[in-house]
């Protein structure tokens, strides 16, 4: 087995709560160091076992101490405990199918496309994974259905990029890629390259959608579930009378709480999807 070692510098006074954060998801903290640091910073050290979804945990965690530090934090990610970081990350993804004609695969993966599908080329990182998270599926499951030809997309919380090339390779004329996290943006830039599509995918770093002053046929957002509330009366004005808004993100626990969010604001729900407890759903502004 291998872990996944997380080091967040941080000043000194927030350091008990970003251990619990680490430990209050399931990870382990290293034992403090005695340092004698003029600068009031220290290095906080912990390890969660490197699964499947070890991506989500990175983000979770990345987006859990912004809020508490107020600002970007300082956080380096590595694999250890004697495994190479690059098997390890290959051992975490290989090709897989979604929908009906979607297919992802990594770099390393040879694949002969046949049958109409559409491939998306996507290497994970230790901040994304590699597409396999059931909300990522459920979304691309969607926008496959609903997606068409020509259409201008916004990905809001776009992550590693993954559903913006899948909007552009399926047939979207237009794709704006958001994210707040200035990681997401690198990734998801590096997605972007991976596929050739820099002419037409513009990623932008910014706050859902604050930055974006152009409206569109289809809003993709996969986010967390405390950004939905502040998320859907903002998409209500930029998807056009007619478009559509497919947002994943959330639990089971919360579908009651979000399609209400989604009606009040005057979205009309169209369709629930489930995948394990993660939900995704897909709405449309009336005409």
């Amino acid at each position: 087995m291998f872990w996944l070692e997380i080091s967040v510098i941080t000043p000194k006074e927030y350091r008990v709560r970003v251990e619990n954060l680490i430990t209050g998801m399931g990870g382990s903290v290293k034992a403090p160091e005695i340092e004698d640091d003029v600068s009031g910073e220290v290095t906080v050290t912990g390890y969660f076992p490197a699964e499947a979804h070890a991506g989500d945990t990175v983000r979770l965690l990345r987006a859990r101490i912004r809020n508490v530090l107020g600002a970007h934090p300082d956080i380096t990610f590595a694999e250890v405990h004697g495994r190479d970081p690059e098997t390890g990350r290959r051992r975490l993804c290989t090709t897989f199918r979604v929908g009906e004609r979607l297919v992802v695969k990594p770099s390393w993966e040879a694949y002969e496309s046949s049958g109409g599908e559409v491939v998306i080329d996507q290497d994970p990182t230790l901040a994304f994974g590699c597409g396999t998270h059931p909300t990522t599926a459920l979304a691309l499951a969607f926008l496959e259905r609903c997606l068409q030809k020509g259409a201008r997309v916004i990905d809001v919380g776009t992550g590693s990029g993954i559903l913006a090339v899948a909007a552009a390779k399926l047939g979207a004329g237009e794709v704006f890629a958001v994210d707040v996290d200035p990681v997401a943006i690198e990734a998801a830039r590096e997605t972007v390259a991976q596929n050739n599509l820099q002419g037409r995918i513009t990623v932008i770093e910014g706050n859902l959608l604050d930055s974006l002053t152009v409206d569109c046929d289809l809003m993709l957002a996969n986010v967390y579930t405390h950004l939905v509330e502040e998320l859907i009366p903002k998409a209500f004005s930029k998807v056009v009378p007619g478009g559509r808004l497919i947002l994943t993100g959330f639990t089971a626990e919360d579908e009651g709480f979000v399609a209400g969010l989604l009606r009040g604001a005057g979205f009309d729900v169209e369709k629930v999807a489930l995948r394990g407890r993660w939900v995704a759903m897909m709405a449309r502004r009336p005409s």
